[in-house]
């Protein structure tokens, strides 16, 4: 399949780069060299996608191939064609998951002489073929690498917890997106849901969960179906959510992150969980649903309730 640039550069940046503040911060009191390697790191990330040989590099940054090298290590701890071949892994691996793009076509887009060429980097980076990794029923999360964070964010402490079955009535609604837009199709899709629920709130607690899952879409190749399901318990009636089916989630491991605050950052955690906390704890998905657990707590006489701040227990069905 021979693609036009048009196309190709409709995947670049992945969603990942649409989060350029969370994960390069800008620096105010770092050193000059930090600066430095911080805008090179952004014009790298957006070239991922183009050969980047050392000596273009170079020839961009002003330096000689060897200061470059010896000043990129000194700040990132590792060494200039480690980091960029890793990122290329990395972007290349997300596109396996969420796509159906064929791996020829994903190993040109990221510059590869060739698909063996692509199959044999990608083996040694994951312990696992291109076309494993995308079949595997299981995400397996380790070896995901991230930009080079100047300034380190916290990371969340994970707890395993083992779920038992639950019975849950929900409304599902489905949505596409090109890879290209995932995170701000989600961010708009998950805040349009909260702010609806939010606003029909008339008791002073509200609890709902909101399970989500994705997969590649089967007619368009670089994108993918995401389904979003409003639900609550069985038994219970904690806010008004108009019902189109039961849903069963069977007994299961997950991993549970907490997050405080609103749906400004929310967005922006949950991408983190996949991208950095997943990958960091070498977790691996298994089929199953993202259980969003809520509890919001609203003010009387707020009008804008979906401002306000509330709290999430993120669940992700792993091995």
């Amino acid at each position: 399949m021979a693609w036009a640039s048009d196309s190709l550069l409709s995947l670049c940046p992945l969603f990942l780069l649409e989060l350029p503040e969370y994960n390069m911060p800008i620096l105010d009191e770092k050193s000059f060299h930090e600066r430095f390697i911080y805008d090179l790191l952004t014009w790298m990330e957006d070239n991922l996608h183009t050969k980047l040989f050392i000596t273009d590099i170079a020839t961009r940054a002003g330096y000689s191939p060897w200061h470059l090298q010896k000043l990129f290590k000194m700040v990132t701890r590792v060494s200039l064609g480690e980091y960029v071949k890793n990122r290329k892994l990395s972007r290349a691996a997300l596109v396996l998951r969420l796509t159906r793009l064929p791996i020829i076509d994903v190993a040109h887009f990221y510059s590869f002489d060739s698909q063996q060429t692509f199959s044999r980097a990608f083996k040694k980076h994951f312990h696992i073929t291109p076309a494993t990794y995308r079949q595997s029923s299981d995400w397996p999360l380790a070896g995901i690498s991230l930009p080079f964070h100047l300034q380190p964010s916290s990371v969340p402490a994970v707890d395993i917890v083992l779920r038992s079955k639950i019975c849950l009535l929900g409304k599902t609604e489905q949505h596409f997106s090109p890879i290209a837009h995932i995170s701000s199709a989600l961010n708009t899709i998950r805040g349009k849901l909260l702010r609806r629920i939010f606003s029909q709130v008339k008791k002073e607690t509200t609890e709902f969960c909101l399970l989500t899952q994705s997969r590649p879409d089967d007619d368009k190749e670089d994108g993918l179906k995401i389904n979003f399901t409003l639900a609550s318990m069985l038994n219970e009636n904690l806010h008004p959510i108009s019902s189109d089916n039961q849903i069963i989630i069977g007994p299961g491991r997950y991993a549970k992150f907490s997050y405080e605050g609103n749906i400004i950052g929310l967005n922006e955690f949950i991408m983190a969980v996949y991208l950095e906390y997943l990958p960091m704890y070498k977790l691996s998905r298994r089929i199953g649903y993202d259980i969003e657990h809520y509890t919001q707590k609203s003010v009387n006489g707020t009008e804008e309730k979906s401002w306000l701040q509330f709290h999430c227990d993120y669940f992700v069905p792993v091995t």
